[in-house]
């Protein structure tokens, strides 16, 4: 298991851990350093840990490391277990026939998990129920939507992977009811047990595993793991902000390298801004748009993944006169 992006490239990733679960059990051997609270950065190795199983065969053992990596997690780091569940089911890994050359084939292959309304309606009933007072006092504090004409929802704006979709919430949490955009209005109950999430969505129940850091809330259930975030509202109006801005975040930990522009520098689209190192892989950031640089980092700076590098403003006729 490795503290990589499959889908990127395998950039490496790293973060803090904020959860943790792994597997156990007749046969499992989980060889670990990890720990809740641990910050994975690009100083050593990606490699976290070694899930090992054993059977009486190789089809049993095969489904038995494919439940052991189900029931893993770290919340807080992006990890290709998702991936590794992916070669399992490969015919070659299946039959044994493997070779230095099989990752090179199989790589194009894969495609990661879409994300359904399940996950953006589990992050919004977390920062939902984290927003109920306790004990319940005046009906005005509560989020139930509850007013004297029609009830309003509680409204979440959630991004996951490629999806970025507002999320409704109506009533308690023992009788709510869930939408995402313009679609099916869903029942909901949900509950929230420390670091564990339960949500029953039309009648089907999921046990989460849940933890929260800035924006982003990290779900773990039904073998899988998403990172969701809460963003702003876009501007109403073109005007209200510079829309064609862009932010550019570092896509892995690790250490600013090299700096191609001065701050206040006006570049065009396609300048490389910053270069970050890692893992001694190098990942030269452009810029989207045409603008002016705020430098936010320096050489020689030690950066998170997804922190702001720097920003490029658009420049429009108005300022330019």
């Amino acid at each position: 298991m490795y503290a990589e992006d499959p889908a990127r490239g395998f950039l490496p990733t790293g973060g803090d851990v904020l959860d943790l679960a792994e597997p156990d059990g007749p046969g499992v051997r989980v060889d670990s350093g990890l720990a809740s609270g641990m910050v994975i950065g690009s100083e050593y190795d990606p490699m976290l840990a070694k899930v090992i199983v054993h059977a009486a065969d190789r089809p049993a053992a095969l489904r038995a490391l494919d439940r052991a990596l189900a029931e893993t997690a770290v919340l807080g780091v992006t990890t290709n277990i998702e991936f590794l569940r992916f070669l399992l089911a490969d015919p070659d890994v299946v039959a044994g026939r493997l070779d230095t050359g099989l990752l090179d084939r199989r790589t194009p292959d894969y495609i990661p998990a879409t994300h359904g309304d399940d996950e953006l309606i589990g992050a919004a009933a977390y920062k939902w129920l984290r927003g109920w007072p306790a004990p319940v006092g005046d009906l005005w504090e509560v989020p139930s939507g509850w007013r004297m004409g029609e009830r309003a929802p509680t409204t979440f704006r959630m991004h996951v992977g490629e999806r970025t979709d507002h999320v409704y919430l109506i009533g308690p949490p023992n009788a709510a009811t869930a939408r995402v955009e313009d679609g099916e209005t869903h029942s909901l109950t949900a509950s929230l047990d420390g670091d564990r999430l339960t949500v029953v969505l039309d009648g089907l129940r999921t046990e989460y595993l849940v933890a929260a850091a800035d924006h982003q809330i990290w779900l773990s259930g039904r073998g899988r793991t998403a990172m969701v975030e809460e963003v702003r509202e876009a501007p109403v109006r073109p005007d209200d902000e510079h829309s064609g801005d862009a932010e550019l975040t570092s896509p892995m930990p690790g250490s600013v390298v090299a700096v191609g522009v001065q701050d206040g520098q006006s570049v065009q689209a396609g300048a490389v801004v910053v270069t970050v190192e890692a893992m001694k892989m190098e990942h030269a950031l452009a810029a989207p748009v045409d603008g002016v640089v705020e430098l936010l980092v320096a050489a020689g700076d030690q950066v998170k993944v997804g922190q702001p590098l720097a920003r490029i403003t658009t420049i429009t006729k108005e300022d330019e006169s």
